[in-house]
């Protein structure tokens, strides 16, 4: 199993990205090396390293999926932030046009 040896300002982020390819991958390594506080690791700490590249290819495309996910809810969260106003005064038109509807009878 390989290895890696914790330097100065290393975090598991860091060590996924760099030996995994992708930051989401550190909870591999924090299970692993039985980490239950991802912050707390020291330099010369030897961490085991996850052997099959499978695992964490998969790993991969599941966070980058994940992702996207994330992009398309902040896209359209964006979207109703600017568009706020507009949102906002067609909520109130069709709320008074259903108030002068229900007063018509």
């Amino acid at each position: 199993m390989a290895t890696y040896t914790v330097k100065a300002g290393d975090s598991l982020s860091m060590i996924a990205e760099h030996v995994l390819g992708h930051t989401s991958l550190w909870p591999e390594i924090a299970k692993l090396n039985h980490i239950g506080f991802p912050d707390r690791i020291y330099p010369g700490q030897i961490l085991q390293l996850p052997g099959s590249k499978s695992s964490s290819s998969v790993l991969h495309t599941l966070s980058k999926i994940k992702s996207s996910s994330l992009a398309d809810h902040r896209a359209s969260a964006s979207w109703l932030s600017s568009h706020r106003m507009s949102v906002g005064l067609g909520l109130l038109t069709v709320g008074i046009l259903g108030f002068l509807y229900s007063q018509r009878n």
